[in-house]
């Protein structure tokens, strides 16, 4: 029988990870953190409940200023990209879903962090909340980013509604950015 795709999220994934944030936040408290995270009911997380787990407990051993956290978290991810390439990596989605979880009410610097941290793990679960809550703003984003030199940016401009293409004239109506959209989304 195949192993659980949650056992993916392992302390032999983690502890390196933490290693990686003291780089970026000589302060990272990595025992305590890794503690925390697999405490006693570990094992009995389900997959989403393990990824919110890790960024549920990231939160707590950040700092508390949000847009101090998140560029720790945004500076890490950078280094990725820059040592490794861009990556589609479905082990470090605790990253995105630390964006959304705890960014919502900081949306520029989510937003910003979003465009960097989708070329090493997508972050289109975690735009959406930004999308549903600031939609100018996002319009506007999610146009920007069809444009990006990234695919995994141009990726993510394809998230939620923004980039789907509508199967009927009434979604097509209701989709603002279509026409502008539609060329950049099916070029790619």
């Amino acid at each position: 029988m195949a192993e659980p795709l949650k056992n993916i999220f392992s302390r032999s994934l983690i502890e390196p990870f933490t290693l990686d944030l003291q780089q970026s936040w000589a302060e990272f408290p990595s025992e305590p953190f890794l503690n925390q995270v697999f405490n006693a009911d570990w094992e009995a997380l389900e997959l989403k409940q393990r990824i919110r787990r890790i960024s549920q407990v990231l939160r707590e051993h950040l700092p508390s200023e949000y847009p101090a956290a998140v560029d720790i978290i945004t500076q890490t991810t950078a280094r990725y990209i820059a040592q490794k390439g861009e990556n589609l990596s479905f082990v470090y989605f605790f990253l995105p879903d630390f964006v959304e979880a705890w960014g919502e009410e900081h949306p520029e610097e989510s937003i910003a962090a979003l465009e960097i941290i989708t070329q090493w793990s997508s972050a289109e679960f975690a735009v959406r909340p930004f999308l549903r809550r600031y939609p100018a703003r996002m319009d506007a984003q999610m146009l920007a980013w069809s444009k990006h030199p990234s695919p995994m940016v141009r990726r993510l401009s394809r998230s939620d509604s923004k980039c789907v293409k509508p199967r009927t004239a009434s979604r097509r109506s209701n989709n603002l950015f279509y026409a502008a959209l539609t060329s950049s989304c099916w070029t790619s």
